[in-house]
């Protein structure tokens, strides 16, 4: 991600327009492959050895080679820090604290009075001193990237950095096919983000999602989320997307669609399950049948339509052996307004195969808790968690579930 000062727009009246760079610029592209380059070179170093190779670049402190930088910092991943370190650092300060009140005849004397209490050279202590802090720290590994990408990626990047100060945001897909359609709808649940959605007569798709700012808490979380989406609506091949920015004290209208020269980073919808997804599909499946009541879950990859223009995306999917079928659906403390919606629906579509899964945060919200022991009395299958279902809530339900 890009951080605010490396964002790149104009603002005239209303409007704020976002800048591009061009995909096919060659002295971009190779300013990429260069940065690439030094970036692979040192892995294994230092990120100090690294940022001292950036600086010296004719070109350091230009904003375009400061957000590559950034973004090629994003793709690596770094040593942790020793925390006995801090407290070695202390000894070590005592030590020579207490050497120079006694009087060292020289930095000769000095060091070899420090090398002899602490046990190695004076110079493996130098090394040391700072090691724990995060330029000190070594780059583990560098996820490659071209020029030609990281100029894509760029451009993306000053997106989802406008996306992260959006009030609401709405994208219009135009795409018929169902089954990409429901990937789509699938990506935007595993982000942990609901919509609502519109159909029009010529087939496009509208969804009508919150802004991180209109959340009253979670906001950086809640905006990398939808960030995090962006790119799986840049696969489809025809959208456009409105959003309401905040930048200072005033809100400007974002207004962009695919004709920008923007490209997703994302290769396809397949492959990406989040890791607290796939952690209980592998504990769920890895139970003796017995125990998991001959119910097996996977992610979930259908549709429910529930009527009244409402549609459920559901989370997992259980199937039990004989062939019936339950769709696990989550609601978080921000979902409150499509909680509502999804239950006045039930209330009339009792017999849909779909079971809510509620945080105990939003449940406890006292506009909430009336609202779900009624659905709970006519019928709507209903169950809570803290931060995601675990295993044994799903298996304490499920015998209440008739096969």
């Amino acid at each position: 991600m890009l951080t605010k000062d490396l964002l790149k727009y104009s603002r005239r009246e209303s409007r704020v327009h976002p800048k591009y760079l061009k995909p096919n610029d060659k002295n971009l592209i190779q300013l990429g492959d260069d940065l690439a380059a030094l970036y692979r070179l040192h892995v294994g170093q230092s990120w100090r050895d690294l940022n001292d190779q950036l600086k010296q670049h004719p070109e350091s402190s230009d904003g375009v080679f400061q957000g590559f930088g950034k973004l090629l910092e994003d793709r690596c991943t770094f040593g942790e820090s020793d925390e006995t370190l801090e407290e070695q650092r202390w000894t070590w300060f005592e030590t020579s604290r207490a050497l120079r009140a006694q009087g060292v005849p020289s930095r000769a004397d000095f060091e070899r009075e420090m090398a002899e209490k602490s046990g190695r050279s004076f110079g493996a202590m130098q090394e040391q001193l700072y090691a724990d802090l995060p330029e000190f720290r070594n780059i583990q590994t560098f996820e490659d990237i071209s020029g030609e990408a990281l100029v894509h990626r760029y451009n993306a990047a000053q997106i989802q950095g406008l996306l992260l100060r959006a009030q609401k945001v709405r994208f219009s897909i135009h795409e018929k096919d169902i089954v990409t359609r429901r990937r789509l709808l699938q990506k935007l649940r595993f982000c942990r983000l609901l919509a609502e959605f519109v159909e029009n007569p010529e087939g496009a798709l509208t969804l009508e999602i919150s802004g991180p700012l209109s959340m009253f808490d979670q906001v950086q979380s809640y905006g990398m989320r939808l960030c995090q989406f962006f790119p799986y609506v840049l696969l489809m091949p025809k959208w456009e997307l409105e959003a309401t920015v905040k930048l200072g004290e005033n809100y400007y209208d974002l207004k962009i669609d695919s004709s920008k020269p923007i490209r997703s980073h994302y290769r396809s919808f397949s492959g990406y399950i989040p890791e607290e997804f796939q952690a209980f599909i592998r504990a769920f499946n890895a139970l003796p049948a017995v125990d998991r009541k001959d119910w097996l879950v996977e992610e979930g990859q259908e549709h429910l339509n529930l009527g009244q223009q409402c549609y459920s995306f559901p989370d997992l999917t259980l199937r039990h052996k004989n062939g019936v079928q339950r769709h696990l659906e989550l609601f978080h403390k921000w979902h409150e307004s499509e909680l509502r919606k999804r239950l006045t629906v039930l209330a009339d579509f009792k017999e849909a195969p779909l079971i809510l899964g509620i945080s105990q945060d939003l449940a406890k919200d006292p506009n909430v808790e009336g609202l779900l022991a009624r659905a709970k009395e006519t019928g709507i299958s209903i169950f809570t968690f803290r931060q995601f279902p675990t295993v044994k809530a799903i298996l304490t339900y499920l015998p209440k579930v008739k096969v």
